[in-house]
């Protein structure tokens, strides 16, 4: 068979996604939070950052303008010595989110910034102010540029954000992980199969495909050439019986290939994991030599260098 014999047959077994999984695929915003997530040097902060918001359903708290942690802590001090009523509950969640990163706080807050300008993240519910020259605090409906009504300079503003109901579906879901190494299939060069929705536009996640015994979902499927790529992008840690029973599965795809062309392409079974990787898997990986298919790792620290790590797979 030739690739695309591969592809064509491929795209006649296969069954239309969910619509959640259309929806956070074209998303616009959704692909930007993906972009974002994985972009050096700080795809570490957004993972375990938004993870932890989300898991403990917390809101992003943020700043208007560049402010060192100092002046927040300073800020959180004055709020519980004057009795700040309006400041002392926001100024302390603010803090708590962000003491753990007291020395990149200037970065990260600008980059919060950066995502409330790609409305990625959203602004709800009050905004606190504070004049350090009047020394007065009060609540706003107005994020940017807020003035004080006394000295008119433009205030401390914090603001409560929270992610876009897409975006929460695509972290719970753990599509954004799928997008992401969907997306570096394609810079690598090799040729995702894709879902044709309306407008003739594509999706390339959570593909699903008819196959004996069951159908059978598949994260991200590629081509290049004679080779076929088929992945599995995993959010948590990664056992050697996760490979086993996602393994049991991918067969079933090769085995409806090979019962229609009497042969199995050249197969790499890829584990993308963004948790950690048992020691057992690896030996999982290196030990069960089969000549249909080749299993291939790549862990965390992988992630951001993804499409030279597909490159260097195929090439």
């Amino acid at each position: 068979m030739n690739e695309g014999q591969l592809r064509n047959y491929l795209k006649t077994i296969m069954e239309e996604p969910t619509q959640q999984s259309i929806k956070n695929n074209l998303d616009p915003v959704c692909n930007k939070f993906v972009d974002f997530m994985f972009k050096e040097p700080f795809w570490d902060f957004y993972n375990n950052f938004f993870h932890e918001l989300l898991l403990n359903n917390k809101m992003i708290l943020s700043v208007n303008k560049n402010v060192s942690f100092e002046t927040i802590q300073k800020l959180h001090e004055n709020a519980y010595k004057n009795n700040y009523k309006y400041l002392i509950k926001p100024i302390s969640e603010f803090f708590n989110q962000w003491s753990s990163y007291q020395k990149e706080f200037p970065k990260f807050s600008k980059i919060i910034r950066d995502l409330q300008r790609e409305k990625i993240i959203k602004p709800t519910g009050e905004y606190f102010w504070k004049c350090n020259i009047e020394n007065i605090i009060g609540i706003t409906n107005k994020r940017n540029n807020f003035k004080c009504p006394l000295c008119k300079n433009e205030c401390l503003v914090i603001s409560q954000n929270i992610l876009t109901e897409n975006i929460r579906n695509c972290l719970n879901s753990n599509q954004f992980l799928e997008m992401y190494t969907n997306k570096s299939l394609t810079k690598s060069g090799l040729k995702p199969i894709t879902w044709i929705v309306e407008k003739n536009e594509e999706i390339g996640t959570s593909l699903r495909f008819s196959v004996d015994p069951e159908t059978v979902e598949i994260d991200s499927i590629a081509t290049k050439g004679q080779s076929l790529i088929i992945c599995e992008a995993k959010n948590q840690d990664l056992k050697p019986n996760d490979i086993a029973k996602k393994e049991s599965k991918f067969n079933y795809l090769l085995n409806t290939i090979k019962s229609e062309f009497n042969e199995i392409p050249e197969t790499y079974f890829v584990f993308i994991v963004n948790g950690n990787v048992d020691t057992n898997a690896i030996k999982y990986q290196t030990n069960k030599p089969n000549n249909n298919y080749k299993i291939q790792i790549f862990n965390r620290n992988d992630l951001p260098n993804l499409v030279d790590k597909f490159k260097v797979l195929i090439n």
